[in-house]
């Protein structure tokens, strides 16, 4: 199953609100690592919901090594990772100069409804 594809056509999805990510009660309390599908909602959680002049609606422009830091992981991790998503069709992947840093810019392709949960 291919979920960018599989579950757009025939599934509902589920819409959760931004503030998860934040809320102190969802915090990890260990020093664990976050699991995959943990790591697919912090990416969801951080896309832009609108366009700006730098990043596009369903976009987000991070470094890699920020990613491996949150979540726990080492960059060979992460990037092996966004390669797997970039190999299922959920993400579009590339490097981008951004604010005068280097960042992976990645497009969320797993909803094509991302951020207008109605």
């Amino acid at each position: 199953m291919n979920i960018a594809t599989d579950a757009a056509a025939r599934k509902p999805f589920i819409c959760l609100p931004r503030e998860i990510s934040e809320d102190p009660y969802f915090d990890v309390d260990d020093d664990r690592p976050l699991s995959r599908k943990e790591a697919l909602l912090d990416l969801a959680a951080r896309g832009r919901w609108t366009d700006n002049c730098v990043v596009l609606k369903g976009q987000l422009a991070v470094s890699q090594a920020a990613l491996a830091k949150d979540w726990r992981w080492t960059l060979k991790q992460v990037r092996g990772f966004l390669e797997a998503l970039k190999r299922r069709a959920l993400i579009g992947l590339k490097r981008a100069h951004i604010e005068g840093v280097w960042k992976s810019l990645i497009s969320l392709l797993f909803s094509p409804h991302y951020g207008n949960c109605e």
